[in-house]
């Protein structure tokens, strides 16, 4: 039997955004701190199914249905807790990890969690020891000044050192038992003659915590010229995957209210020098690239999030692959802000430099996500020839597209049709171009939506809509809204847009019109009465097929009566007349 053990069910909601989830199913409209929409499991004439981030579940007013984003999916799609764990981890993209019973009571699950965590505190605690043992060592020395580490700091952190022989000491007083524990988790390692080493010797060690304020991995940084990379790990284990972690988040989490931002940097001692300053809503990356996982986890607790890496080659290398990654998480509300810092400066050595002020100041001054994403593939792009800009549209519109944001889409390809020499939007046709079209001429909404629009821009379509059509008197909120718009239209001559608009002041949904009319961009090229009747097919099509499911299912369950048979004689004969 599969198992899903309960610290995997608890990393997967705190790693989840239940609004993001929700959101992909349903529209949710953001009303203060929380989320409201129609609720999905009754009808009701007002909102009042709310969504809460902070929290991690929704409530319904209306029905008092309540939960998390599993239980969400299990009503919602009728799944059981099984196949509702697994779709959510690949909606995050986090690996589903099933047990077997049997594994559950063995040490391979509670016993080698409590002796990971006994010995991987021990271990901290003789890096912590050593680091006050060898204090006197003029490199270690020497490096704690320069950093101005004091007391106060190194407890608050836990940070640590070990030389070698602090190393040979700990092997000595240690059982053969925990050495290969140790060995096995990666905190040692051997080498080619058998012999074991700690990689993190003669480094100062900077304890890696989880969400639950509890030490899963180690960081060192070197303190001598002469060793290459300046951070590395301890290697990854059972818990500690590094794409999953920052360094410092438990500190972050102790606040439990969204912050106004979260600075980003790479390297442990730069959310120690910023902590220091007074700078407590800081974390780092363990590595100079961000993953997805981590951005995510970010958006959890705040809606602005501010970059800073080193101001090296390696740091400007990072900005342009986190934009690319952090495009896919852009909207109006969630925004992300860059610091360039002088070149050769890290936080670390620009704040102890410059002082707390001066790194306000950049913070103040720290250049949006839309400023950067223009001076790397915009401003820096000299376009002689067509053969340039047919590349650099390519290479932009699949970067722009990943934005799921439609109004903030519009601004950026407008910018972009201004830098390749096209004046007017229409003049290319992003969207359309861009969808899987089996998909959406599935999807009703998405059908509906672009018969809304079309019609709300050529009023004069309304002529090809037949009021006494079969499928008018079909129960669904958004195509009784279109019908409402087909009527406006049909009864008042030489209507427009503004009119429309004028006609819906006192309804809910006219807000929504507006939205659509933004976010959805139609080429000029394509024939517009042909697209209009094609998709007003298409819905008719869709509908017919439901109705004659239903017809199929009642009889089955029930037996075909004379009614029912020359229900679908008519509805098949329907449809196969809107085909030809």
């Amino acid at each position: 039997m599969k198992y899903i053990s309960n610290i995997f069910i608890k990393n997967l909601l705190y790693n989840s955004s239940i609004v993001e989830f929700i959101s992909s199913k349903i529209n949710l409209e953001k009303v203060g701190n929380k989320y409201r929409s129609f609720c999905p499991f009754h009808l009701e004439k007002n909102p009042s199914f709310v969504v809460d981030e902070n929290n991690k579940f929704f409530y319904c007013f209306g029905c008092k249905c309540y939960g998390n984003v599993i239980d969400f999916l299990m009503r919602f799609s009728n799944l059981n807790f099984i196949e509702s764990v697994k779709e959510l981890s690949d909606f995050f993209g986090i690996k589903l990890v099933f047990l077997n019973k049997k594994n559950i009571r063995s040490n391979f699950f509670y016993n080698y969690k409590k002796l990971f965590d006994k010995l991987i505190l021990d271990i901290s605690i003789f890096y912590h020891n050593s680091l006050f043992l060898n204090k006197e060592n003029i490199f270690l020395k020497k490096f704690l000044i320069d950093r101005k580490l004091d007391n106060n700091i190194i407890k608050k952190f836990f940070i640590g050192y070990f030389s070698y022989n602090d190393f040979k000491k700990f092997l000595l007083n240690c059982d053969k038992k925990k050495i290969n524990f140790l060995l096995k988790i990666g905190v040692f390692k051997k080498d080619f003659n058998g012999n074991i080493y700690d990689k993190l010797q003669n480094r100062v060690i900077f304890p890696i915590y989880n969400i639950y304020n509890k030490i899963v991995a180690f960081g060192g940084r070197s303190i001598f010229l002469k060793y290459k990379n300046k951070y590395i790990n301890s290697c990854s284990n059972l818990f500690f995957k590094k794409k999953n972690c920052l360094y410092g988040l438990n500190n972050i989490k102790n606040f439990n209210c969204k912050l106004k931002r979260i600075i980003v940097v790479e390297g442990y001692l730069d959310v120690v020098s910023l902590f220091k300053s007074g700078f407590f809503y800081v974390v780092g990356l363990l590595g100079s690239n961000i993953s997805e996982n981590q951005i995510r986890i970010l958006y959890l607790y705040t809606e602005n999030i501010v970059f800073c890496y080193d101001g090296d080659n390696s740091g400007l290398n990072s900005i342009k692959k986190t934009i690319k990654l952090i495009s896919n998480y852009i909207t109006e509300n969630r925004k992300s802000y860059f610091i360039f810092l002088p070149k050769g400066e890290d936080p670390d050595s620009f704040i102890n430099k410059e002082g707390k002020y001066k790194f306000k100041d950049k913070i103040k001054n720290a250049k949006s996500f839309f400023y950067v994403l223009f001076f790397f593939f915009i401003n820096k792009n000299v376009l002689l020839n067509i053969d340039e800009k047919i590349y650099f549209v390519k290479k932009f519109v699949l970067l722009v597209n990943k934005i799921k944001s439609n109004i903030i889409r519009i601004f950026l390809y407008q910018k972009l049709l201004d830098r390749v020499g096209l004046n007017f939007i229409k003049s290319i046709n992003f969207k359309l171009n861009n969808f899987n079209k089996k998909k959406f001429f599935l999807n009703i909404k998405s059908i509906i939506r672009y018969l809304i629009v079309l019609l709300v821009r050529n009023p004069g379509l309304s002529k090809l809509v037949n009021l006494s059509d079969y499928f008018f008197n079909i129960n669904y909120l958004i195509l009784f809204f279109f019908f409402k718009i087909v009527k406006i239209c049909i009864y008042n001559v030489n209507i427009d847009y503004l009119k429309i608009i004028k006609f819906l002041e006192y309804d809910r949904y006219r807000m929504y019109i507006r939205y659509l009319c933004l976010s959805i961009i139609i080429s000029d090229k394509i024939n517009i009465k042909f697209f209009f009747y094609f998709l007003l097919n298409k819905l008719k099509i869709i509908f017919i097929d439901k109705e004659i499911k239903k017809i199929f299912l009642y009889s089955k369950n029930y037996g075909w009566n004379e009614k029912n048979k020359k229900k679908i004689w008519f509805l098949i004969k329907l449809k196969n007349f809107i085909k030809k």
